[in-house]
């Protein structure tokens, strides 16, 4: 047998590798490619094959590995009913009074316990400060400054929402219900995960959405808990592609297409052929999703709004 002649150095190894990896790949098209939107009886007979009654995986542990199994090789489930409605208008009443003290934040006090980024007033900058802020940030989306589509313009993303208020913070709190969901988690990626961030997301006709992509490839998972229905595309519901969380190959499409086309590195650019599942919900359900799948909000219509409240699970 021939022996093989190695490499002069490791990192000539690991590029010419990748190399020859991205060049066995299939020819790609010329443009960017979406996947289409399931609809009909389609959509919801895969919602059903990944929905879960919150009651049931708490009393159940066949029914909890289930869901963890299904989310470990799916990338996503939906959890059912984990609000009650009394819940639900409690924690709905909250974020009213609390949009109301945005819109009259220089008379609300509002100042004295959050961070606040209004659009004409920036106090703070860039992800990793407001996760690491020593209070809430109440921080508007606005446009990019170099004109990238993705802003998600006009959507409020409240960061550390539980500090907020003590009656908040106990709505977060019995809202996500983290003990069990990050159990679920853990045991479906058989890894010790802890909560990064938490989240309250208010969109009001929110067109600029991000296109397909994943937040980065390291592991993480989120949870969505609706607080208020969606039901319609006009609404821009949250849309995954099943398994593209296992999927190398059209992960290796989007990476070499975005190379040579100067994307973003975590766009999913290349999803022709595959069929993304627009996530349906009703107030109290919340979805679970690996993040390292193909994954976007569709954009919303002028007079449509939606509240999800979001937690960060990772390493």
């Amino acid at each position: 047998m021939q022996k093989a002649v190695p490499f002069p150095g490791p990192f000539r190894q690991r590029t010419s590798a990748l190399a020859h990896a991205e060049s066995a790949l299939p020819n790609q098209a010329a443009q960017p490619t979406l996947p289409s939107l399931l609809s009909g009886e389609d959509r919801q007979r895969e919602t059903k094959a990944i929905c879960f009654p919150f009651d049931g995986i708490c009393r159940s542990r066949r029914l909890f590995l289930k869901a963890a199994w299904t989310l470990r090789r799916q990338g996503i489930i939906l959890i059912s009913e984990v609000l009650n409605p009394d819940q639900l208008e409690r924690f709905q009443g909250q974020i009213n009074q609390l949009l109301d003290a945005i819109t009259n934040h220089e008379t609300s006090g509002l100042d004295d316990i959050a961070y606040l980024n209004l659009p004409d007033q920036r106090v703070l900058k860039g992800y990793n400060t407001f996760v690491d802020a020593d209070r809430a940030v109440i921080n508007h989306r606005i446009k990019r400054a170099d004109g990238r589509s993705g802003s998600d313009a006009g959507m409020i993303d409240i960061f550390h929402p539980e500090r907020l208020s003590d009656e908040i913070k106990d709505l977060v709190a019995m809202s996500l219900q983290e003990p069990i969901i990050r159990r679920l988690v853990m045991t479906s990626s058989l890894t010790p995960l802890h909560v990064k961030c938490r989240n309250l997301y208010i969109n009001r006709g929110v067109q600029d959405t991000r296109s397909f992509h994943c937040d980065g490839r390291s592991l993480k998972y989120k949870s969505f808990l609706f607080l208020t229905e969606v039901n319609s595309l006009a609404e821009g519901p949250y849309c995954y592609v099943k398994r593209s969380h296992r999927d190398r190959s059209s992960w290796k499409r989007s990476r070499r297409f975005n190379l040579e086309n100067e994307i973003g590195l975590y766009e999913y650019s290349q999803l022709g052929g595959c069929e993304a599942l627009p996530m349906f919900a009703k107030a109290g359900d919340m979805v679970i999703s690996s993040q390292r799948g193909a994954h976007r909000g569709l954009p919303q219509q002028p007079d449509a709004e939606r509240a999800v409240l979001v937690n960060m699970y990772q390493r």
